[in-house]
């Protein structure tokens, strides 16, 4: 009987904890949109010089120029198509995923190691099932790789800041790198609540 009992309140604790999870993230993202931080963010011609452009979809192409995105506002915004713009990768081993910037984390059978935009500070991967960006900060100061993984963002996706804090997204950094912010979405620096960096 107290097995039964056990192993029905594990199962309960398994359900629960997930959604605590879910409405803390809900509440850290409104407690987002209410406050401000102080970091600045560098003109994208400092990260990424003039002539030094995010290729588009090329001329001729039959793909799309552009694509919509939806934002957590129910609504939708137009953006550039970064999926086929010759330096976005599909991640071959797990569909609806691409990698914009930085390296898949394996190499091909053929040893070909893969990867989009070349950055060694940070990456960003699109599942595009939920529409969700994953950047992950992989170097040190923390606050400069969120501002070029930032300046990225928006040129090869042409959006404004605004737009970009309605996506859906997350900011995050491998324990590995700093263990002091690491599980926590930081935040894009320009959007409210985002966590000033150093």
């Amino acid at each position: 009987m107290e097995d039964s009992i056990l192993i029905f309140m594990k199962r309960i604790l398994l359900i629960i904890i997930p959604i605590i999870l879910i409405l803390g993230t809900l509440a850290g993202f409104f407690l987002f949109l209410y406050t401000k931080s102080g970091e600045e963010t560098p003109s994208p011609d400092v990260l990424f010089p003039v002539g030094d452009s995010i290729p588009e979809v090329e001329k001729g192409s039959t793909k799309p120029k552009t694509m919509t995105l939806s934002l957590q506002t129910g609504s939708s915004v137009t953006s550039n198509n970064f999926i086929d713009n010759g330096v976005t990768i599909a991640d071959e081993q797990n569909s609806s995923t691409y990698y914009l910037a930085g390296s898949l984390d394996y190499c091909t059978p053929s040893g070909t190691c893969l990867e989009g935009f070349p950055s060694e500070e940070f990456k960003v991967i699109y599942f595009s099932e939920s529409q969700t960006f994953i950047i992950s900060l992989i170097t040190e100061p923390l606050g400069q790789s969120r501002n070029k993984a930032e300046q990225f963002i928006l040129r090869t996706l042409g959006v404004s800041q605004e737009e970009m804090c309605l996506l859906s997204y997350e900011v995050l950094v491998p324990s590995g790198i700093n263990e002091t912010y690491s599980g926590k979405n930081l935040g894009f620096s320009f959007c409210p609540g985002a966590i000033v960096l150093p």
